[in-house]
């Protein structure tokens, strides 16, 4: 009997950027870019800048379970320094926890802040 094999990979970049452009994307069809004044993630999000663990992290506390959701990504802001942040927590109705992607400065705060 032959068996199959999965080989363990314990590089956590690739699924940062992707948390990275999950992120980018979500605010952008949020807020459109014109809403960005400057945007940190971008040269990481093209691959241009090795920073990725600048701008994406592990949220602390323990995002609840929300039973009947996919995903659940919400904005985050900073009214002092302008920046905008998203939490993306992936698979909601389950343990698996949830990041924060600091994304840039904007303009001004956004229309729910």
């Amino acid at each position: 009997m032959s068996r199959i094999t999965v080989p363990q990979v314990d590089d956590p970049v690739p699924f940062a950027k992707v948390m990275a452009k999950v992120a980018f994307a979500y605010a952008v069809a949020e807020l459109r870019l014109h809403a960005f004044q400057d945007i940190f993630v971008r040269d990481t999000i093209r691959g241009l800048a090795n920073d990725v663990g600048t701008w994406v992290g592990t949220v602390e506390e323990r995002a609840p379970k929300e039973p009947g959701k996919l995903h659940r990504l919400t904005l985050r802001y900073d009214p002092t320094s302008r920046v905008l942040a998203v939490r993306v927590h992936l698979l909601a109705d389950s343990d698996l926890p949830a990041y924060l992607v600091v994304l840039g400065r904007l303009f001004r705060p956004p229309p729910a802040a």
